[in-house]
Formats: structure tokens, C-alpha cells, sequence
């Protein structure tokens, strides 16, 4: 924990063998009064009065008050090796009701800033005694403890009971490396995974892929297949050498890339009073206004303004919809009326004097534009210090934003955002990062049609990001009683790993290589095995590492990553429903950390779509299918490379995509390549 977050801390020590057997590491015992007179490892600090006393199974805890202070590290009489491997902590708590505690697993031997090893725990006790648990990865054999904090103002004359803390081990999962990632705050410490392989795996493995195409698991499209437009300036990428236009280089790679769903994100603004604003970037040239992007950024003025922008994706795409990130800092509610009839007016009834939807036709964007939602600013709660919003001021302007935009455009949607990175919530903010997205569904949830929720990976695993979708998905059931609003992943990715000693830049090419291209289509295989996720932006057309497209740095010309390459195989494959299917083999499992073997499957007009993703590097799949129906296959898509360090750039084109038409009868199995994504397409016998 870093800030000034203060809690009282039980550092609970804890041994666990690689074997599947649960290890009860609460014992009064333990914990029993040294010749001090204290009882071991438990610390209290800054005031705090409290009183530990062992129960069946646990200790009970009952607070005289508290709120004063925090100490992460507590006292430590014994270290006791962990291997390493992935576990699962439950522990059952109960008490009075309404009191707070906050459980986090750390790395004894780390810092307290850098040895947090997962989600942290942040559980209000109940009526009734409640289990809870949470899955970790350990990658060295270490020494762990357990905090346990319940140091909160609230919990004053409150008791807290724990039981039945225990560490099982889960099955060895491939070898992992460093706990650092990340340029920003948001990503420290995420575990970052080596490459799938570990140099031991079998050349092939057997899997079983069961379809039952007269179930529907939810609708297919392309609403999971967007991207974001988040780079400013991108006059470089879209303009003429004049800035006059969108140059032709741009528009033939345009025409290249699917575009169904666009997220524009360039306008949020900051807490920079001169930060850029979408007024800043719309009419004549001479009358737009320079602006800065980001605080170290030199004021511009944009060329490319969003009807310039909106009109060139729309060029290479027709049915292009788009996603506008609303500026909640910088933008009043009347601001935002303006920009719903910009962007939705058709120019023939002016609100004002401006006339801004004829703004946006003479910008180029000639057509209403298809708006899917209107998301609530972009991770203001992230922002550190006296600039960080708080969830009063953040519902509050939701509110403001959503009435003026619905007195211009009715029928448009909402997506406030939960909480930014809660894997290292409490360890930032000090808070439940639920608390956030269950307010906002408690305050705004008649007016809200999504969540944006921004999980990156490799990273976590797709598992682990999975247990995060759960939680927003069980509270929007619970507290709105239906499952009517949905996630919006609003931004995705593969997080490039950073290695000790060598700078992030270095591993920056794995986000669009082979290996960033499987990662993010496992990615989408799960969101659409998902009905609770309804739309997904990929970060990002040309910003940091992730980028659809560059600008070469010797030739200038403009070229694509591998990641259009997928984009485009999904566009082409995904129908309109996907379809009920089961998948059972060796890391085939979802709910581990260890899949890498994932299948969509969708309708056609004629059959069948099989989308399949086989992440490892040296494992080939034999895959047997099952069907209600019968089908021929009559065409397979393939996409790979010699590596999955393999990646374009602008001299080479290393990702590959092979396209065949081969005929098999009565189709029932298929062998898929290592590291590739493959596309089948059944044809229903007649």
C-alpha cells in the first residue's frame, strides 16, 4: 500500500506445497502471546485500540476505535517458503454487521509498494458469516504473508471475526516472469506471462469441439470488433503534406480496415486548462483554436478535426458507427447539447446561433453520424491528488451530461466508467474498487445502458480479467434487478512485459506481433462467449504500442500491424448469433490460467463459422467436432507467422494470412497450426 491510506494490520504468515491440498494458515496458536506480551504478528499502530482473542477456526477481532493509522509490514517471527504456482485464498468472515476489512496477500521480502502479487479483498460484513476467496500467482518460490486490515473509523465498536483462512495450490501453470509492467501507475506489478510454450509441451494434442447450433449463447455481429481513434495530433497520420485534406495515402489503408465501431477519445480533456476540446477542432481552419493533448504537449491546432476524421473512416468503411467519450472537465452541459446536434443534426434546424451539425457536413462528414453510446469521460477517478474526481462530483456531472445531450438526441445511450485497474485498487486508492460502479448503478442506473470497464492482458490472464467482469455483472443484477446494462470494454490489449533492467520500449513490438495478435483474439473469443459484454473498442488506431497503423520511420510511408490482419479475419467470419459450443482438452479450460485453446462459433447464411485460437507455440490441435447437423467445410483462413516474435513493419509483412477453398465432405475434424487463428466456414448439406 502507498498514499495515505492508514489501516491496522494482522501479517499472517503462510506455507504452501504445489499439490492440491488445502493449507489452514489461521491458528491462534500462532499467533499466541510472546514473552512481550503481544500477540505475534499482530501490529497496532497510531492509537488504535483493539482486541484479539482466538475462536474456533480464527481469531476474533473487536475494535475500541481506529482510523488514525496503517502499518503494511506489521511483525514477522518466522519466514516460511512458498513455491510458486497459482493458488486460491477463501477465508470466512463474519461479525457485526456494516464493519470493513480489507485482505491482500504480499511478498515478504518486496517493498510495500511493489509487493502486492493480485486483487486485493475488500469485503463489508453481513448478517451471517459469508466465505470469500480470491485466485493469486506466485512466480518464485518466495515467502508470503496475509494482511489483514481492519484499522477503519467505521469499524468502532464493531467485533470482526476471520475463520478458515487457507492457501490451495491449483495445477503448475507455464513458467512466469517479472511482477512490473506498465508505464503508468495503473498496470505496476500486473504478472506478466512468457511466451506459451515452456519448451516441454508435445507436438500435438487432441481437443473436442461440441456445437449445438439450435442454441443461440447471445448475438454475434461486430460489436465487440471496434477500435479507438485516441491520438492527437493526427494530422501526421490522416493529412496532406497542405493539411488541407485527408491525404490518399491514408484513405487506400482505410479502405483496407473494417471499421464497425469506432471510439472517439481524442477530446476528453484534463485537468490543463488549455487541454483540447472538440470546439477547439471544428470550422475554418483560421477560426479553430491550438490546444494541447497532453500537459507536456506544445499548444497545436487540428487539421484533422472529428468531421474530418469521422468522414475519412466513414470513406473506408460505410457502416461505420462510432462511440463519442464525452469530456466531463473541461466541457459544460451545454457544450454537450452542441455536440449531439453536431454530431446528429442534419443542419436544417439550428438550436443557436452556430449552426454545428452544418459544421460537421462542411467538414466532411456529410451524414448523421451513428452514434451506439455516449461514454462518461475516460478514468477520472485515476487521477492522483486534488484533480481526481470523486464519485459525488463524478454522478453529478454524469447527470448534467446526460440531460443536455437527450434534450437534442432522445434516444441516446449512456456508459459511465468503474473503476480504473481494480486489481491495484486498494493498494492506489485505498478504497473498494467496487464501491465506485455500485454507486453509479445505484445512482444512474435507470439512465445508463453500459459499464466501460479497461482490462488489459497478458497482464493477468483472460481468467483473472474474467473474475472482474463477474463481480460488475452479479452487482448489476443485484442491484438493478435485471441484467439490462452491459460492459463496455472500451479499451483492450496485450500490456507489453517490462524486463528488469531494460527499458518498457524494448517489448513495446509484442503488442501487435503474433503473440499480441493471439492474446487479443483469445481475448474476443471470451467476450463473445459472454452475454454481459456488449461492446468492445481495441486500443488503439495509432496510439503507443498498440497501433492498427504507423508511419515508417525510415520510408514515412504508412503501414499496418497484424492486428488488421485479425480484425479483418473476425469481420469476415462473425454472423449475427453466436452459437452454443463446448470445448474439452488439455488447456482448453476458460476458468484457468492456462487456456489457450478457445472457439467461437456463429451462424452463416448458409452454415457455419468456426473461429479457433491456438496460442501455443509448438502444440498443434487436433480438434473432432460434433454437430447437430451436417456440413462440408469449403473454405479455412489462417493467420500466422514463422514466430510469435514475428511482426510487420514498414519494410516486411511477417504476419501471414493464407485463404483456401478446400472441400472435405461431411466435415468432423481439423488439425490447427500452432500459434494461429484460424477461420472454417461450413456450408449445411442439403
Amino acid at each position: 500500500m502507498r498514499g495515505n491510506f492508514f489501516f491496522t494490520a494482522l501479517v499472517l504468515l503462510m506455507t504452501a506445497a504445489m499439490s492440491s491440498a488445502a493449507v489452514s494458515v489461521i491458528d491462534y496458536g500462532i499467533f499466541a502471546s510472546g514473552a512481550d506480551g503481544k500477540i505475534r504478528g499482530w501490529d497496532t499502530v497510531g492509537g488504535d485500540r483493539m482486541t484479539v482473542t482466538g475462536i474456533d477456526g480464527g481469531i476474533e477481532i473487536s475494535v475500541q476505535s481506529a482510523g488514525r493509522a496503517f502499518n503494511d509490514t506489521g511483525f514477522t517471527l518466522v519466514k516460511t517458503p512458498v513455491a510458486k504456482g497459482s493458488y486460491r485464498i477463501t477465508v470466512t468472515i463474519g461479525g457485526d454487521a456494516g464493519a470493513k476489512l480489507f485482505i491482500g496477500p504480499r511478498i515478504a521480502a518486496t517493498p510495500p509498494a511493489k509487493d502486492t502479487i493480485g486483487p486485493d479483498i475488500w469485503e463489508t460484513v453481513g448478517a451471517a458469516e459469508k466465505n470469500i476467496s480470491a485466485r493469486y500467482t506466485v512466480l518464485d518460490d518466495t515467502t508470503l504473508r496475509i494482511i489483514i486490515g481492519v484499522g477503519m473509523k467505521e469499524n468502532a465498536g464493531k467485533k470482526i471475526a476471520i475463520r478458515n483462512l487457507s492457501f490451495e495450490a491449483f495445477t503448475p501453470e507455464a513458467p512466469k516472469t517479472e511482477v512490473k509492467a506498465g508505464a503508468g501507475t495503473e498496470y505496476d506489478n500486473i504478472i506478466i506471462t512468457n511466451d506459451v510454450d515452456d519448451g516441454s509441451k508435445p507436438a500435438r494434442l487432441p481437443v473436442t469441439v461440441s456445437i449445438d447450433e439450435s442454441i443461440v449463447l447471445r448475438a454475434g455481429g461486430k460489436r465487440c470488433l471496434g477500435f479507438v481513434l485516441g491520438a492527437f495530433p493526427i494530422d501526421g497520420y490522416f493529412m496532406n503534406e497542405q493539411r488541407t485534406e485527408i491525404s490518399a495515402e491514408m484513405r487506400n489503408v482505410l479502405a483496407t480496415i473494417p471499421a464497425p465501431l469506432n471510439r472517439i477519445i481524442m477530446y476528453v480533456g484534463s485537468a490543463d486548462p488549455q487541454s483540447f476540446r472538440w470546439k477547439y477542432a471544428v470550422g475554418p481552419m483560421e477560426s479553430r483554436t491550438a490546444a494541447k493533448f497532453t500537459a507536456w504537449d506544445k499548444p497545436l491546432t487540428a487539421a484533422c478535426g472529428p468531421a474530418e476524421l469521422i468522414g475519412a473512416v466513414r470513406g473506408g468503411y460505410a457502416p461505420a458507427r462510432f462511440i463519442w467519450t464525452l469530456n466531463m472537465r473541461n466541457d459544460t452541459p451545454e457544450d454537450a447539447a452542441d455536440l449531439a446536434e453536431f454530431l446528429t443534426g442534419d443542419g436544417s434546424s439550428p438550436r443557436g446561433a452556430t449552426n454545428w451539425a452544418k459544421l460537421r457536413i462542411d467538414g466532411g462528414a456529410k451524414q448523421p453520424v451513428d452514434i451506439v453510446t455516449f461514454e462518461l469521460g475516460n478514468e477520472e477517478e485515476w487521477v492522483s491528488g486534488s484533480n481526481r474526481m470523486s464519485i459525488s462530483d463524478y454522478v453529478d456531472r454524469c447527470r448534467k451530461m446526460i440531460a443536455a445531450v437527450r434534450s437534442v438526441y432522445p434516444k441516446a445511450t449512456f456508459a459511465p466508467h468503474a473503476a480504473t485497474a481494480p486489481w491495484g485498487y486498494s493498494r492506489f486508492k485505498g478504497e473498494d474498487w467496487r464501491d465506485w460502479h455500485r454507486t453509479l448503478l445505484r445512482e444512474l442506473g435507470n439512465d445508463i445502458s453500459y459499464l466501460a470497464f479497461h482490462p488489459y492482458y497478458y497482464g493477468y490472464p483472460t481468467s483473472v480479467i474474467e473474475t472482474y467482469f463477474d463481480v460488475i455483472r452479479d452487482d448489476v443484477k443485484n442491484i438493478t434487478g435485471s441484467d439490462r446494462i452491459k460492459l463496455y470494454i472500451s479499451e483492450h490489449g496485450l500490456w507489453p512485459a517490462q524486463k528488469q533492467g531494460e527499458r518498457w520500449e524494448k517489448t513495446w513490438y509484442t503488442t501487435h506481433a503474433l503473440m499480441g495478435c493471439l492474446a487479443t483474439a483469445q481475448f474476443i473469443n471470451r467476450l463473445y462467449a459472454r452475454d454481459d459484454i456488449g461492446l468492445a473498442t481495441y486500443h488503439c488506431f495509432n496510439a503507443g504500442p498498440w497501433g492498427l497503423v504507423y508511419r515508417g520511420k525510415q520510408t514515412k510511408a504508412l503501414y499496418t500491424t497484424g492486428i488488421v490482419d485479425m480484425f479483418r479475419l473476425y469481420n469476415d467470419a462473425m454472423g449475427a448469433n453466436v452459437l452454443s459450443s463446448t470445448v474439452t482438452g488439455d488447456w482448453t479450460d476458460p476458468a484457468k490460467d492456462d487456456v489457450s485453446c478457445t472457439v467461437t462459433a456463429t451462424d452463416s447464411k448458409d452454415g457455419i463459422n468456426l473461429i479457433i485460437v491456438n496460442r501455443e507455440k509448438i502444440t498443434k490441435r487436433d480438434a473432432v467436432f460434433s454437430f447437430k447437423g451436417r456440413y462440408d467445410l469449403i473454405r479455412s483462413v489462417t493467420l500466422t507467422a514463422p514466430s510469435v516474435h514475428s511482426y510487420n513493419d514498414e519494410n516486411e509483412k511477417r504476419i501471414m494470412v493464407k485463404d483456401d477453398a478446400p472441400v472435405m465432405a461431411d466435415f468432423s475434424a481439423y488439425t490447427v497450426p500452432e500459434k494461429s487463428i484460424v477461420a472454417l466456414y461450413l456450408k449445411r448439406r442439403q
